[in-house]
């Protein structure tokens, strides 16, 4: 039990001042991709053939956010012009 106090104490306060003052988030976070529908049915298809867990529709073009990893290979694939993540 002690230990746990110890290691608060060395961390010292951490938590974020988010009501009063808007989240800072590091430029490499990946929030919530921003899918393009005017994009070309072939790019559509090399980040669906590109995406480690199979997310990307190629038939509608979408992408299922439950098996989504945020990995960002169909944003470099497609060089934004499918999908884009936002800071959100």
């Amino acid at each position: 039990m002690f230990k746990v106090f110890k290691t608060r104490f060395e961390q010292g306060y951490r938590t974020m001042k988010y009501p009063k003052e808007p989240m800072v988030l590091p430029p490499s976070y990946r929030g919530l991709p921003v899918v393009h529908s005017g994009c070309d049915a072939e790019v559509v298809n090399k980040c669906a053939a590109a995406c480690p867990q199979d997310c990307v529709n190629s038939k509608d073009g979408s992408i299922d956010l439950g098996r989504c990893l945020f990995c960002g290979i169909c944003e470099r694939v497609s060089a934004g012009k499918f999908v884009t993540f936002s800071q959100n």
